[in-house]
This record gives C-alpha cells, sequence and structure tokens, in this order.
C-alpha cells in the first residue's frame, strides 16, 4: 500500500507554531500530545502530503475528515487502489457507495442507464 501521511502545522503566531508529520490513520490524543491543538479545532493546516487520493484535499482540511477518507481508500481493493491517485474526495465517496451495492441493484442501475 502506498504511503499515507500529511504534515500539519499548528496555525498559532509565529513563534508558537510547530509541526509534525503524521502516518493516517492519525490518533487524536498522539496529534493533541504533538502540536498542543485538538483534532477537532481550526488551530492547524496542512502544509504537505503523501496521499493517493490528494485530489480534493486543502489545507483546511480535518483531521476526521482525513481518517474517514484514509479508511475508505483502505476499504477499496488492492487491484483498485493504484488507480486513486489524483481521485476527489466526491470520487472516493462514489467508489464506497458502488462498492456496497448489491448484484440486483448494479444490475438495475445498469439497465437504467443503458440506450434506448
Amino acid at each position: 500500500m502506498e504511503e499515507c501521511s500529511v504534515l500539519i502545522e499548528t496555525t498559532k503566531s509565529a513563534e508558537d507554531k510547530t509541526s509534525r508529520w503524521f502516518d493516517l490513520p492519525i490518533d487524536y490524543e498522539l496529534f493533541r500530545d504533538l502540536l498542543g491543538v485538538e483534532a477537532d479545532s481550526k488551530d492547524y493546516q496542512i502544509i504537505d502530503m503523501k496521499l493517493p487520493f490528494a485530489g480534493d484535499i486543502a489545507r483546511t482540511t480535518s483531521v476526521r475528515r482525513l481518517n474517514k477518507l484514509y479508511f475508505a481508500y483502505t476499504d477499496l481493493s488492492p487491484e483498485v487502489q493504484p488507480e486513486n491517485n489524483g481521485l476527489s474526495d466526491s470520487d472516493m465517496e462514489l467508489l464506497q457507495l458502488l462498492k456496497s451495492l448489491t448484484p440486483e441493484m448494479k444490475a438495475m442501475l445498469l439497465k437504467q442507464s443503458a440506450p434506448k
């Protein structure tokens, strides 16, 4: 599996700024201990990343959202994962939704989308 890590920096005053690399999924307690801010706060930003699903990741993406996308990515089959480079958040969510469909639901969708 590809590396999944982000460099996160606090948005405190210049002399108090701290940054650290975190492997995903990010543990909230470790995050707080290393950066001194809560994962649910707005007191940090992503300044670099090594992610196969970096499509729509912004500086302000939350740790909770990063973890959610990471788990969605790791739930995909290994054959599909390498093809995910550059997929947006909505693309990842759509893939997860499609993966959860039953064969009957997939057949019904294909039937409805077939040209008439």
